[in-house]
């Protein structure tokens, strides 16, 4: 049976989701794993190899670990693939905070900042400018928890809420 995963901890990787690597769940273990999409292209194409890491070198083990990874990534189906940033879209998280602001200037001011160059700048100068710091962060770990209960959801994955009790949606 697989063992429940944190969803404090999908919810933590979700908030470092970047372009250069792929974050992975591994079913059984409930694993997270992150790795540089350079090296998962490399072992696609054939480039690079098990045998290409030296395993009685100790300084190659993590690229060992990671070569692995890799492999039985692309090998097998028990990794599943973290949303990316495309499917996160992190600007429709801040445009939903924008619009849960009451104060309607302030709100205004908010979906001014998003729109245009450099949006993500100005809005962080403007989460900062208004004092508005912490409850940014607060929205968006809420509007993480839920993309990650969703995306568990979706693929019938167990999972533990903070409190550690076992959850399923649905």
């Amino acid at each position: 049976m697989p063992i429940p995963v944190s969803l404090r901890d999908v919810v933590a990787q979700l908030s470092f989701i970047d372009e250069e690597t792929r974050t992975y769940l591994r079913k059984d273990t409930g694993d997270i794993v992150t790795l540089p999409l350079e090296l998962l292209s490399l072992v696609e194409e054939g480039k690079v190899e098990a045998g290409d890491v030296d395993i009685e070198d100790p300084a190659d083990k993590g690229e060992l670990d990671e070569l692995s990874h890799a492999l039985q990534i692309l090998e097998t189906d028990n990794y599943l693939a973290f949303p990316s940033s495309f499917d996160i879209h992190e600007w429709a998280v801040m445009e939903e905070f924008c619009h849960s602001i009451e104060y309607g200037e302030l709100r205004a001011r908010l979906l001014d900042t998003i729109h245009g160059r450099r949006a993500f700048r100005h809005f962080k100068d403007a989460v900062h400018e208004y004092g508005l710091v912490q409850d940014w962060y607060q929205f968006r770990e809420n509007a993480l928890k839920e993309i990650a209960k969703n995306w568990l959801d979706e693929h019938q994955i167990l999972y533990t809420d903070d409190s550690g009790s076992r959850k399923k949606r649905g």
